[in-house]
């Protein structure tokens, strides 16, 4: 999908922080604020690097664990009993607030910061490394692999786009993806940083979302995503239940590569632009003053809505948000 509008971005939101139920471990990093650890690092089997979106901030003294993180860590220990599983709850790079998540320097500079504090860790080798970013958290996951990450797995939920419109531009290609998006997720249809990771032509695994719904469910306790998500983590491939794309969506998917509906929406604004200059003009001429800040009014409006859909109204955002509310 090639023309959706950058300002659904601004709607991703990271986890909020809950009191803890007793699985942290000790923070890491240059500061507490880094990051907090669920679970034990030495001589884990499995370690998840979570990285929260727009709207995450370093910890402060009072705060609880990450729910998200406490959820994976809850659900990875399930899926793997017997072995020593850790989950990060990784704060570690500047997250945007507000109109900032429209910008691509925090994730440049928060992609780089993300490989050295995984190299920090001194994991044992073996150990089985998963980073999943979630919304925001999936464009830094994107820059990270491009600036060297080495990871057995990656995962993006949520995501606004990765940075690039293939799997083949991030890195060396030796690393897994796997994307999810749940259906009612706008924010995973925005595009507004490259391709969909769940577009087929991206060319990530699609994790099976079960019910879930909506951009801030990914992690909520008992959801399909975290539940296909601990399988990765623990690496229980074999358990991990995927999403195939059908033959409609992908027909859909190459339709929005040569469809480009915004000529068509910019003549209709040029349009309106002449055809309210010209009320303007015919109600000063007569001396009507406030039908003519009126009419400018009405025409700034209608003027925005089709800067909107100018952006949004491309095959694969319509089809899947028609899809999506079909579902519900």
């Amino acid at each position: 999908m090639r023309g959706v509008a950058r300002a659904f971005a601004m709607a991703g939101a990271a986890a909020g922080p809950v009191s803890s139920t007793g699985a942290i471990g000790s923070s890491k990093g240059t500061g507490d604020d880094e990051a907090v650890i669920h679970g034990q690092l030495a001589g884990a089997t499995a370690v998840a690097i979570l990285v929260s979106g727009m709207g995450s901030r370093p910890r402060r003294p009072h705060d609880g664990p990450s729910q998200a993180a406490e959820h994976l860590h809850l659900a990875a220990r399930r899926r793997s009993p017997d072995g020593i599983v850790a989950v990060v709850d990784w704060r570690g790079y500047e997250a945007p607030q507000g109109i900032e998540a429209l910008l691509h320097e925090p994730a440049t500079t928060g992609g780089a910061t993300l490989v050295a504090y995984i190299a920090s860790l001194g994991l044992a080798p073996g150990t089985r490394v998963t980073v999943i970013g979630h919304s925001y958290g999936t464009v830094v996951v994107g820059e990270a692999l491009r600036q060297g990450l080495r990871a057995d797995a990656v995962v993006v939920v949520g995501s606004p786009g990765m940075g690039v419109d293939r799997v083949a531009g991030l890195g060396d290609g030796n690393t897994p993806i796997y994307s999810a998006r749940a259906r009612g997720d706008l924010l995973g249809l925005s595009e507004a940083f490259g391709r969909s990771p769940t577009d087929p032509q991206f060319g990530a695994q699609r994790l099976d979302t079960g019910t879930d719904t909506g951009h801030g469910g990914y992690f909520d306790a008992g959801a399909g995503t975290l539940e296909e998500i601990a399988g990765l983590m623990t690496g229980h491939l074999d358990e991990v239940r995927l999403d195939e794309a059908d033959g409609f969506e992908r027909a859909v998917s190459y339709l929005d590569d040569v469809v480009d509906p915004s000529p068509v929406l910019t003549a209709a604004g040029t349009v309106l632009d002449a055809g309210t200059a010209a009320v303007e003009t015919a109600a000063q001429l007569a001396g009507a003053d406030e039908l003519a800040g009126a009419a400018a009014q009405v025409g700034e409006s209608a003027g925005r809505a089709l800067e909107v859909l100018a952006q949004a109204a491309s095959p694969d955002f319509l089809v899947s948000s028609v899809r999506d509310l079909l579902d519900f």
